[in-house]
């Protein structure tokens, strides 16, 4: 059977309300495509399809690759976006705090992964939290946002997609903690 999957940072229902907030703030100003706040997280690797009798090697190689890598915080920051042909392809907020422990998340995934036959991503690793595709806006119109909740990365966890009655459902498969001490 084919899944299709991702490992991802998940967030706290608090900060999914608080960008809950976020997007009702500046939706008015937006025409796009929206994410769903419930499916709101960090996406580390996209994996895409996969058979289901890949998860036990991606569950080592995940293992693995938090060996060295301790819980840490992020917060949001600014907004930004993508650019598209007609419309900004990607409304996104950035982050700020530990991105240099998320980087080195980030390779340690890529490396371990790569070991176990998956490609690594050609594409430079440009960590932030969808919004909206498709968009029409002037991004200098939109409010700034102090976002109060931080992004406490204690976990990754290894997530299904799937469409669920024309919507989108993000399942965890499994979760791996980071530990304190890590080594």
């Amino acid at each position: 059977m084919q899944l299709r999957t991702f490992i991802a940072i998940d967030f706290s229902k608090q900060l999914k309300e608080e960008i809950k907030e976020y997007i009702n703030l500046i939706k008015p100003k937006v025409q796009g495509h929206w994410t769903n706040y419930e499916n709101m997280h960090l996406t580390i690797k996209f994996l895409g399809e996969i058979h289901q009798s890949d998860i036990k090697k991606i569950y080592l190689a995940l293992e693995k690759s938090l060996f060295g890598i301790e819980p840490f915080f992020l917060r949001i920051g600014g907004l930004g976006y993508f650019p598209g042909n007609k419309t900004i392809r990607v409304l996104w907020l950035g982050l700020d705090g530990d991105l240099e422990m998320l980087r080195k998340l980030h390779f340690r995934v890529e490396e371990e992964l790569g070991f176990v036959g998956f490609p690594k991503e050609s594409r430079e690793f440009k960590p932030h939290i969808t919004l909206a595709r498709d968009v029409i806006a002037d991004i200098n119109e939109l409010p700034v946002y102090s976002f109060k909740n931080p992004i406490n990365v204690k976990e990754m966890v290894f997530m299904k997609s799937e469409l669920v009655s024309n919507k989108r459902v993000y399942t965890p498969i499994f979760r791996l903690p980071l530990k304190e001490g890590n080594v």
